[in-house]
């Protein structure tokens, strides 16, 4: 397939692929549709947001200046905000008005300051909300906390001073206890460890526990049960020699291993340093859907799994904004991961759709469900997908040809008394008019489409995660 047989929907998506146009406060959306009256909260969602600074050109759009976007709906209103979040970094960079930093597939401009390897954390990926604080995460830095009402960058959080290194983007609260569960990567004393972290409904955050991994714990998401955490360590080599010396970006040391295989771990959550390591034949693993003990005991997770891992081509943004990317890029399929008392692990598909970004109602969370809310790719176009979790069958929403939705967050109804009784709020792209908003389905009946879209005037870069906090601040 050459550049002239890319399909239009994967070219269009690659159109929101550059710089957010403007930064803002909460203003008034355009509302298409009806939105409805009992929805009451706001969704922020995080993503790469800028592509350049000072005339250097990100190579990969993972590499982009993270921006925040919320929307806030409000008695059948809705109003919207977008700010570029200021990580230390990029404050130092618009200090010097020049690029100064290496990131994951981007190296800096000036070799004497990449020596080394001091990388830029673009914050670019996912939203915590803890203790009616905000907080934008990512994969390579720490947390930058985020002014809820504003949006305006509060500064970096160390955890209150539990985090050693890296924090990772994806958290988990577990609905029984409320405590929140999220990962880290940092240099052991005989190599790399994986750090997990506990943020409490009361109290402040501590390390709970520290594993040594044989690979480097490339982990960007997990899922939790009422005992355990499970968690895949996919068999990816890194050096960093020539990170260290500045003469090449950390995406480049990375090497798939597979004849290493895949370790799941099960950390126990009532004595965390008891930890069961199972190997698997190699897979790669963004994102859980969920996770949850099963009668028997046996310990039962979904996830996406791809065969391969590319790191590096598979986001360049030339070939993302072609739309060449979303073609080559490897392809995921669900999979349950089941494991017994014996530690006997047993993977099934559960489904030859191609999708990822899976979703369940935070009441799910440690529990079994019935329903997973996937993104699912079919002739190249994506659409908001239901998925019945034991048989496998998928019901769509198409928002229309020329709308590009991303990962739902699922609203539940005030007085819902089933499941899948609430609303999934995806963010969209219009590439016809190239501007971007939130659309609203009923998740009991996903196919009928959006009951209504709130719509900002202008497009908000490819968002990749996003976070629901119900109530309307200082009401």
């Amino acid at each position: 397939m050459d550049d002239t047989t890319i399909p239009q929907s994967r070219a269009e998506r690659g159109r929101s692929l550059h710089d957010l146009p403007e930064e803002h406060g909460f203003v008034d959306c355009e509302i298409e549709g009806r939105l409805p009256e009992e929805l009451s909260g706001t969704v922020y969602r995080n993503g790469p947001g800028l592509f350049s600074v000072f005339g250097h050109h990100y190579l990969n759009w993972l590499d982009g200046d993270g921006a925040i976007s919320a929307f806030r709906f409000d008695r059948g209103r809705a109003s919207a905000a977008a700010r570029v979040t200021l990580t230390p970094e990029l404050i130092d960079e618009r200090a010097k008005k020049e690029a100064v930093y290496t990131s994951g597939s981007t190296v800096g401009p000036h070799w004497w300051r990449r020596v080394g390897g001091q990388q830029k954390n673009p914050t670019n990926i996912h939203v915590l909300a803890w203790h009616d604080r905000v907080f934008a995460t990512t994969d390579a830095g720490m947390p930058i906390e985020i002014d809820p009402w504003t949006l305006e960058t509060v500064g970096p959080w160390k955890l209150s001073g539990a985090a050693k290194a890296m924090v990772g983007a994806h958290s988990r609260r577990c609905p029984r206890t409320g405590s929140t569960y999220i990962l880290g990567v940092a240099m052991g004393m005989t190599g790399m460890e994986l750090d997990v972290y506990e943020l409490p409904r009361a109290g402040e955050p501590r390390l709970v526990t520290a594993i040594g991994t044989h690979a480097f714990p490339f982990v960007h998401d997990f899922a939790i049960t009422e005992s355990h955490l499970v968690i895949a360590v996919p068999p990816l080599e890194v050096g960093v020699a020539g990170f260290l010396a500045g003469v090449s970006a950390p995406t480049k040391n990375m090497r798939w291993a597979p004849e290493r295989g895949t370790e799941i771990l099960l950390v126990e959550r009532a004595a965390p340093h008891a930890v069961r390591r199972i190997t698997t034949d190699a897979f790669f693993a963004f994102h859980f859907g969920h996770g949850f003990e099963s009668s028997d005991g046996t310990t039962v997770a979904h996830l996406c799994v791809f065969d391969r891992f590319d790191p590096g081509e598979a986001f360049a943004i030339d070939r993302a904004r072609s739309g060449r990317a979303w073609v080559d890029a490897a392809k995921s399929h669900l999979e349950r991961l089941e494991i017994d008392a014996n530690g006997t692990l047993r993977r099934t598909r559960v489904s030859d759709e191609v999708l990822e970004m899976p979703t369940v109602p935070h009441a799910r969370e440690t529990h079994r469900a019935t329903w997973i809310y996937p993104l699912v790719t079919r002739d190249h176009h994506d659409r908001v997908g239901k998925l019945e979790v034991a048989t496998g069958k998928i019901e769509i929403a198409d928002l229309g040809a020329h709308r590009h939705p991303g990962e739902s967050n699922f609203v539940p109804r005030r007085e819902g008394t089933h499941e899948d009784d609430g609303w999934l709020l995806t963010q969209v792209y219009d590439a016809s008019r190239h501007r971007s908003g939130v659309a609203v389905l009923d998740a009991r009946r996903v196919s009928d489409g959006a009951v209504g879209t709130a719509w900002l005037s202008h497009h908000i870069p490819v968002p990749i995660h996003g976070t629901w906090v119900p109530g309307i601040p200082g009401r």
